[in-house]
């Protein structure tokens, strides 16, 4: 995370793609997203594929970290995004529905 607040990244991106999770370099894509869960301070996400996003992950503990198992959801932690909640999940939703319009023009 050091790393991140030194070049000035964004913790996290949203935008017609997907979400991408810059502190653990994870791209979760709408097409294959299920849901996003607010958590409060953290997203939970639910995948169609969980693994193709297992294989992006570089060790062992950020698989631990961010992937349940159990809930077969990953998470991303919103501790150090400064946003407010409500905004995100607009944004989050906002996204979403532009993503599913474009799949669905498409076809």
């Amino acid at each position: 995370m050091i790393k991140l607040a030194l070049k000035r990244r964004p913790l996290l991106e949203v935008d017609i793609v997907g979400i991408v999770d810059h502190v653990r370099r994870i791209k979760y894509n709408w097409n294959d997203i299920e849901e996003v869960i607010d958590g409060g301070d953290s997203l939970s996400i639910n995948v169609n594929n969980p693994a193709v996003y297992l294989k992006q992950f570089k060790t062992g503990i950020d698989k631990f970290y961010a992937f349940s198992k159990r809930n077969k959801v990953f998470t991303i932690s919103l501790d150090f995004v400064k946003a407010d909640r409500k905004d995100l999940i607009n944004k989050l939703n906002d996204f979403s529905i532009k993503a599913l319009e474009l799949q669905e023009g498409t076809k």
